[in-house]
């Protein structure tokens, strides 16, 4: 799969030009242009479904089953030399989380995504997924951003199992309370969904049960991004910007109930099912403390996370060929990219509040999203499966984290030098660095 450079392209002039209003970079800066180059999927990034989103620490595991299971329990922090050694195996950017037995179980049954997936697997195929010492293998584990685990798990004293995740992109535009994710739950309901069960709907099978289970993760996102654009809302008004960016983060919460509808609805074509969310707990929810945190805040959720998601909708639609499909990944591509658009015009309202000292630190914060090692596997879909996963407008793990890396160096990369600009000798060592 060749990386979508002319979008990438497109998407970083749209950014680019919107800067520009804000008199914050210099006119040279809209003359950066991109690579062209042909990438293979070699590097497999989260697990089923999802966009990409940002790199906060503090992740635990979150979300709920079909049946309403919760995972409260499900991680437990740890220190000392574990998280050292986490933190090393990432260059800086690992973490340490540690899943009790029952969030274990969960995992094994529902997977990554925490979605109950038809046929639920046997007891056989559940209890092949443990290693001896009670603890799941590697593959089989996940954080609640999607991260698949770089270490076998190590059994605890306690009976929990702890592996390294490393820190990259969550999968969503994800609604934080004390950094961790908070999704809600899905059950039977139609109200949410943007299509019925009926006659049309997909043929049952282990393939289209897959398609339909990843749309329903991206749908579980795009509800949390409601919630998500809401707190952004009244971070806006905390720190006093602008009435324009106000109204603009009010309508890119409107944008969200569509995409979570439009996901519902291609969840229920190929499942045959109507589901939606059950009630999503806000308990906790702080607004940013101060305009450093609300600009970090919109740096890793909308200028990294929105920006990489509209791209992976953008390269998915090239993909797709059912037309429900593409007419949805069509409106959220477009809007996704007006959402990182707004993300990046909050972000230079910052800087030219707060100086060269934020935009240094925004800098240090994609230098340690870009120095994470990759994590590189074989792709080994077959074509017939491939072409179907296309076709329903999902990519491959290979494939999101492909798109999301080199995003990062063609589109947000260029894009934070050019606004920083802290001199014209410094902006271009950086936008090399970064091209490099």
């Amino acid at each position: 799969m060749a990386f979508p450079w002319n979008d990438s392209s497109r998407l970083r002039k749209q950014i680019l030009i919107a800067l520009g209003s804000t008199g914050l970079m210099s006119a040279a800066a809209l003359g950066c242009t991109s690579r062209h180059a042909s990438l293979e999927p070699r590097v497999a990034g989260a697990g089923a479904g999802g966009r990409a989103g940002t790199g906060v620490a503090g992740r635990a595991a979150g979300g709920a089953g079909a049946a309403g299971m919760t995972m409260l329990d499900a991680s437990l922090p740890v220190g000392g030399a574990g998280r050292d050694a986490a933190v090393s195996a990432c260059n800086g950017r690992g973490e340490r989380t540690c899943f009790v037995p029952s969030a274990l179980q969960q995992l094994a049954t529902f997977g990554c995504g925490q979605i109950a997936i038809s046929p639920t697997p046997t007891s056989e195929q559940v209890a092949a997924k443990f290693l001896p010492n009670g603890c799941l293998k590697q593959e089989a584990a996940c954080n609640s951003c999607c991260n698949p685990a770089t270490s076998e798990g190590e059994l605890q004293p306690d009976g929990s199992c702890c592996y390294t995740f490393c820190s990259t992109f969550c999968c969503g535009r994800p609604f934080l309370i004390g950094g961790e994710p908070r999704l809600a739950a899905v059950e039977l309901r139609s109200d949410w969904s943007s299509r019925s069960p009926g006659a049309d709907a997909t043929a049952a099978s282990a393939l289209a049960d897959r398609i339909a289970s990843e749309w329903l993760e991206d749908a579980r996102m795009e509800h949390a991004s409601i919630a998500s654009f809401a707190r952004f809302t009244i971070d806006l008004l905390a720190v006093g910007a602008p009435s324009e960016l106000v109204e603009l983060a009010q309508r890119a919460a409107l944008d969200e109930v569509e995409h979570a509808r439009l996901c519902f609805g291609l969840a229920t074509r190929y499942s045959g099912i109507a589901r939606g969310p059950a009630p999503l707990s806000a308990a906790g929810v702080q607004v940013a403390a101060s305009l450093w945190d609300a600009a970090l805040a919109a740096f890793h959720e909308g200028c990294v996370g929105e920006t990489i998601a509209a791209l992976q909708a953008r390269a998915a639609l090239e993909q797709a060929h059912d037309p429900d499909v593409r007419q949805a990944l069509e409106r959220i591509a477009d809007d996704e990219a007006r959402h990182a658009e707004l993300a990046w015009r909050f972000v230079a309202w910052t800087i030219r509040r707060m100086g060269a000292e934020l935009g240094a630190e925004l800098k240090r914060e994609l230098a340690g999203l870009l120095t994470v090692p990759a994590r590189v596997v074989a792709e080994s879909e077959p074509p017939e499966v491939l072409a179907a996963l296309h076709a329903g407008g999902r990519l491959t793990a290979g494939e999101r984290e492909c798109v999301a890396r080199e995003g990062l160096r063609t589109v947000v990369g260029p894009c934070l030098s050019a606004l920083v600009a802290l001199s014209p000798d410094q902006d271009r060592e950086a936008l090399d660095e970064i091209r490099s």
